[in-house]
């Protein structure tokens, strides 16, 4: 199998990438790196047909147990790419939430807190067409579970999520609009399943995790249980957008497997269409100061 990743070296820790627009700051959430490459790598050494990869997952920890993410495999092919600038420093889930949802007061907002972990239908009943959406779920006995389609599919319709405890996806979710999309934000784990009922390939979102993140969760656990890879052929994942692994001491988990080793398991395709939908929520106004002389 091969699977493609961004490989971070890291100078400092953080959780802001700032792009500077004509009159205000967006606040885009990404890491911040000194240098990005892409990963791709083969699972024997003659497999030849290996190639570059776009993508855009960002990590503090890539981990180095795994050949997919050991950057001393002989079967590994680097690509660089363009790095990210060193700004300002956001490291826990508490204060970007403080930030970007407990002192967000716009009427323009469609902001909601759940009593309790809501399904997908109490999740509907709260997404207001044509708006922002910006909801916080809070720990449970449950975890957030994405087990249908939210209403996102309408123009000019976004949703974040600030979920206190992990989120479970556990069907597709297919969200295609430009001026749509979904945003999660989870204190715990983001899993995604692949299992008898629950086989998922592709999720639309920009997805933070200050947990661990799981390509493919199944039986109770990612991967094999083991840490590893699946022992059995899994369908290729392929995520519109990004997923932010914001926890220095686990690593993302890409372990899906394909039987055919011909494609990416887990393709990441990068959606610049949220540096403009999220605007509204991560963005603060910039404000020059000048002596008129």
């Amino acid at each position: 199998m091969f699977s493609q990743i961004l490989h971070s070296k890291l100078l400092k820790t953080g959780l802001i990438t700032l792009v500077i627009g004509l009159s205000s700051l967006i606040l885009i959430i990404g890491l911040k790196i000194s240098a990005v490459y892409s990963q791709t790598c083969a699972e024997t050494a003659d497999d030849t047909s290996a190639v570059i990869q776009g993508g855009l997952v960002t990590a503090f920890s890539l981990g180095n147990t795994l050949q997919l993410l050991n950057p001393n495999s002989s079967s590994c092919y680097y690509g660089k790419s363009s790095a990210i600038t060193n700004i300002s420093t956001i490291q826990d889930y508490n204060t970007l939430k403080s930030l970007y949802f407990t002192q967000i007061k716009s009427a323009d907002i469609n902001q909601y807190t759940f009593p309790n972990v809501p399904g997908i239908a109490e999740l509907n009943s709260q997404i207001q067409a044509g708006k922002i959406n910006l909801f916080n779920t809070p720990t449970g006995p449950v975890t957030l579970t994405l087990d249908g389609s939210l209403n996102i599919n309408n123009p000019n319709t976004v949703v974040i999520i600030f979920a206190d405890s992990g989120i479970d996806i556990t069907t597709n979710q297919l969200y295609n609009l430009g001026s749509s999309g979904l945003m999660l934000v989870s204190n715990g784990n983001i899993n995604v399943y692949y299992e008898a009922g629950h086989q998922v390939t592709e999720v639309d979102a920009f997805m933070i995790t200050y947990g661990q993140f799981c390509s493919i969760y199944q039986s109770g656990h990612c991967g094999n249980g083991s840490g590893g890879q699946v022992d059995v052929g899994a369908d290729q994942l392929i995520v519109h957008g990004s997923v932010i692994s914001a926890n220095s001491g686990a690593a993302p988990l890409f372990l899906r497997k394909l039987a055919d080793n011909q494609d990416p398991a887990e393709k990441f395709i990068y959606e610049p269409k949220y540096l403009i939908i999220s605007k509204p929520v991560f963005a603060k106004d910039k404000a020059i100061w000048g002596e008129i002389k």
